[in-house]
């Protein structure tokens, strides 16, 4: 079972955070946090109307991830809203388990806040821990400058392209960039 126990932490504004893992009965609180977010965002792959998960279907995803040994859904909550979220998704197939991939996001009142840095950082130090993972890589809009800083912050170095990935809504095209982190010995 993947999990993590819950962790304090202060934004840079000196408001209270709780890191944890997401658990069953967040399901609802995820989905609307999705739907809250996607507006906020230029730099998702999800348009607003993308996610269309249900109740059941999101509970899944979370037991997905407490089930795997090498995934987990991390939340960031403040006065019990989801303000964040980390998924580190592991594949299924055995010769690709080993990298596991992740997306972060903030609700936009709360970015800049060195909110991202923490979970990630606490994702990191997890699977540095985990025998069962060692290399993370993400995929990140070329021109979304602030995520790609903070990821060369925390190690992550550039390792290709994926050219025209994501298409805007005015017609016009935007690299994605692909970056990895190896968090074990082997290579």
């Amino acid at each position: 079972m993947s999990t993590i126990a819950p962790q304090p932490f202060t934004t840079r504004d000196g408001r209270a955070v709780t890191i944890r893992s997401a658990q069953l009965d967040d399901a609802q609180a995820c989905i609307d946090y999705v739907h809250a977010l996607v507006p906020e965002s230029d730099y998702l792959g999800l348009m607003p109307g993308d996610f269309k998960n249900t109740l059941e279907e999101e509970q899944a995803w979370i037991q997905k991830h407490l089930d795997n040994p090498a995934s987990f859904a991390l939340l960031a909550t403040h006065d019990d809203q989801i303000i964040g979220m980390l998924d580190l998704r592991r594949p299924d197939r055995v010769r690709t388990r080993h990298a596991c991939s992740f997306g972060v996001s903030l609700r936009a009142a709360w970015r800049g806040q060195g909110l991202g840095t923490a979970m990630m950082k606490t994702m990191l130090d997890w699977a540095r821990k985990s025998s069962h993972i060692d290399v993370i890589w993400l995929g990140v809009y070329a021109t979304h400058t602030r995520a790609i800083a903070l990821y060369e912050r925390l190690g992550f170095q550039h390792y290709g392209v994926h050219p025209r990935c994501f298409k805007l809504d005015d017609g016009s095209y935007v690299d994605e960039s692909v970056m990895a982190q190896f968090v074990s010995d082997e290579r």
